[in-house]
C-alpha cells in the first residue's frame, strides 16, 4: 500500500466526508439475509468489496442499503456467518474461549480479514457526536521541535500486541491484501511525510504481555533506543490489574526513560476494548481497561510532557454505531484494518 493510499485512510473518521473502506462482518439471519451497521446513515455509495479488496459486489443483487447500514442479499456470495460459527456449542480447542453463557470463537491470522466487507462511502449527514482529539503538540514541546524544526524523530511504540500490528492485513502473520501497515507504521509513514522529516521508528512491542512487563523490560527494550517521543501502549491484558497499579506501572516506565532520556515526550495510550463478552472469570479480557483512562489523564497531566490517545473512549463510542465484530481481526481484543487506521488517525489528531 502506497504513501498516498496510506494518507487517503488516515483521514479522520470523526471528519469524514468520505469514509473509506470500513469493515463490516456479516451474520445471518434466519432466512439467509444479513444486516450490518455502517458509522453513518450512508448517503453515496462508492465501492463494496471484499476486505482484501479484490472481489467488487453489486447493489441489488449482492447488497442494498439500508438507512444505518448494509443488507446482504440472500443470494449473494458475500461471506456471512452462520451465529453457530460465531458462538459453537462444540467448539474445537484452540479456537475459542468461554464466555459466561456462551463460548466465543476465536482465531488468529487473516481469517476474520477474508471474511469481513469493505464499504467506502459518502454519508448522507456527519452526525458525529462522539470524542474528538485535538493536537497535543504544544504539551509535546521536544516531539513538536524535532518534527518541525529538526526534521527528525526518534519515535518509541513499547506495547503490547496491538502495537506489534496483530491482525491488520500486512502483518506477516496475517498478511493478505490489501497488505496495509499496522497503526504505528502508519503513523511513521504519515508523519514523514507531512513534516517533510525523518521518522526513526523502534517498536519493540510484544504480544500477550502486560504494564508489569513493560517496566520489567524498558531497561533492555526501550531505553536504549534514546527516543525523543515514546508511545507507552500497554492495557489490553491488563485485565485483572487494578488501576493504582496499571498507573504506578506507566509511570514507572516514563521515569525509567525519562532519566536516561530528559527531554523525551510521552504519549500514553488506554487501549482499545477486548471483547466485552469475555468478562467472566472463565476468560477475562475485558476487565478493567476502562477504568485506566482517567489514571492516564491524571498521570499525563501531573508529569506535563504527556498526552494521552485514548482509543478506550473512541472504540466505546464506536461500538455505539458498529458492533465488535465489525471492528475486529481475531473476535477478542486485536483490531482489524479498519480499527488500525482508527488508532493511527488518532495519533496523528494529536501530533498534528
Amino acid at each position: 500500500m502506497d504513501i498516498k493510499e496510506i494518507m487517503l485512510r488516515c483521514e479522520p473518521v470523526w471528519r469524514a466526508e468520505t469514509v473509506y473502506a470500513e469493515s463490516v462482518t456479516f451474520v445471518k439471519d434466519d432466512d439467509g439475509s444479513a444486516f450490518a451497521p455502517l458509522l453513518y446513515k450512508p448517503g453515496k455509495i462508492i465501492k463494496v468489496t471484499d476486505a482484501r479488496e479484490e472481489r467488487v459486489y453489486v447493489e441489488g443483487r449482492d447488497y442494498v442499503m439500508a438507512e444505518t447500514g448494509v443488507v446482504r442479499l440472500p443470494e449473494s456470495d458475500m461471506f456471512a456467518f452462520d451465529i453457530s460459527e460465531l458462538e459453537p456449542e462444540d467448539p474445537v480447542p484452540g479456537q475459542y474461549f468461554p464466555a459466561e453463557d456462551r463460548n466465543i470463537f476465536f482465531t488468529e491470522g487473516h481469517f476474520f480479514h477474508d471474511r469481513q466487507i469493505s464499504v467506502t462511502y459518502e454519508p448522507a449527514v456527519n452526525d458525529w457526536d462522539g470524542p474528538v482529539p485535538t493536537s497535543a503538540l504544544d504539551i509535546l514541546p521536544h516531539a513538536k521541535k524535532c518534527l518541525t524544526e529538526d526534521k527528525k524523530l526518534r519515535l518509541l511504540v513499547y506495547g503490547d500486541s496491538i502495537s506489534v500490528g496483530a491482525n491488520a492485513s500486512g502483518f506477516a502473520d496475517s498478511y493478505a491484501p490489501p497488505y496495509q501497515p499496522n497503526y504505528a507504521n502508519m503513523l511513521a509513514a504519515v508523519l514523514g511525510e507531512k513534516y517533510g522529516a525523518e521518522i526513526i521508528m523502534h517498536n519493540p512491542s510484544v504480544g500477550g504481555v502486560n504494564s508489569a512487563w513493560g517496566v520489567e523490560n524498558a531497561d533492555e527494550l526501550a531505553i536504549p533506543f534514546k527516543p525523543d517521543l515514546a508511545i507507552v501502549a500497554f492495557g489490553g491484558n491488563d485485565s485483572p490489574t487494578d488501576p493504582e497499579t496499571y498507573g504506578a506501572n506507566i509511570n514507572k516506565i516514563a521515569d525509567m526513560i525519562k532519566e536516561n532520556v530528559p527531554d523525551c515526550d510521552f504519549i500514553f495510550a488506554a487501549t482499545m476494548l477486548p471483547n466485552k463478552l469475555l468478562s467472566s472469570d472463565k476468560a477475562r479480557f475485558y476487565g478493567n481497561q476502562p477504568l485506566f483512562v482517567p489514571v492516564l489523564k491524571t498521570l499525563a497531566k501531573e508529569r506535563g510532557n504527556a498526552a494521552v490517545a485514548s482509543i478506550s473512549e473512541m472504540h466505546d463510542y464506536l461500538l455505539t454505531r458498529k458492533r465488535f465484530i465489525d471492528m475486529t481481526g481475531n473476535n477478542v481484543n486485536h483490531p482489524n484494518d479498519f480499527m488500525h487506521r482508527v488508532h493511527a488517525q488518532y495519533y496523528l489528531e494529536l501530533l498534528s
